[in-house]
């Protein structure tokens, strides 16, 4: 969770953004490394069939994607 929080407030950085963007790319890749080698197969050997419906669940999204062509990063 601390993982999580900390790049919640890298993209809200708006002190260095230059700086935040390498630290996203350095928090992501460890983040994720952790969770395929780590969570994810710890979480396979204990959880149940009804556990993993409900981690389903809660990870579909029912918004569909739009991307924000307005943003100032595509200008």
């Amino acid at each position: 969770m601390s993982d999580h929080e900390r790049l919640k407030w890298l993209f809200t950085d708006e002190v260095n953004p230059i700086k935040a963007l390498s630290l996203i790319e350095e928090e992501l890749q460890l983040h994720i490394r952790f969770e395929e080698r780590v969570l994810f197969p710890e979480i396979q050997k204990v959880a149940t069939e009804t556990q993993f419906q409900h981690i389903e669940k809660l990870h579909q999204s029912h918004e569909k994607f739009r991307d924000n062509l307005t943003d100032e990063f595509w200008k």
